[in-house]
């Protein structure tokens, strides 16, 4: 996935309501790890961080809508 895609991904995410938005990571990680293992797992977890940092410290402000 590229660095484009997942900040597409990432905003998708974002704009999600509370629970739903819990379900679709919790959702996400089952179907990552199912198909690339513990270790992609942990590769999409450090893409995510990185993401959510950036989004916090608004270096990177997602287009939510």
């Amino acid at each position: 996935m590229s660095n484009n895609d997942l900040k597409k991904e990432a905003e998708r995410l974002l704009s999600l309501e509370g629970n739903v938005r819990g379900e679709a990571l919790r959702t996400h990680a089952e179907y990552v790890k199912k198909k690339e293992g513990e270790e992609g797992l942990e590769k999409v977890k450090k893409e995510w961080r990185i993401l959510v940092f950036l989004w916090t410290r608004k270096m990177w402000i997602p287009d939510l809508g």
